[in-house]
């Protein structure tokens, strides 16, 4: 699986946050690259820490190829599965 950062979002963009997958550290992930690790397909935790007090957790339903998109808006961190980087 993958996990891309887009670079267009600006908040927290020296924040390298770390991506923890069903309780287990997968890498932490800087603003406009990817980081890739295995997984099984189906449902799974996915969290991303990015300060002391922040930690944002999302279930995705993941299948073979899927991208899980991680960025910031004014509000918050965002977690999505998404099909392709576009």
């Amino acid at each position: 699986m993958e996990v891309w950062r887009p670079a267009n979002y600006i908040i927290f963009v020296r924040v390298n946050p770390k991506v923890i997958v069903d309780g287990a550290e997968v890498g932490k992930i800087k603003n406009g690259e990817s980081i890739f690790f295995e997984t099984t397909p189906g449902e799974h935790e996915i969290q991303v820490k990015a300060l002391t007090t922040a930690n944002y957790k999302a279930k995705l339903d993941l299948h073979e190829g899927s991208i899980i998109k991680v960025g910031t808006d004014v509000v918050g961190w965002l977690l999505e599965a998404v099909e392709s980087k576009s």
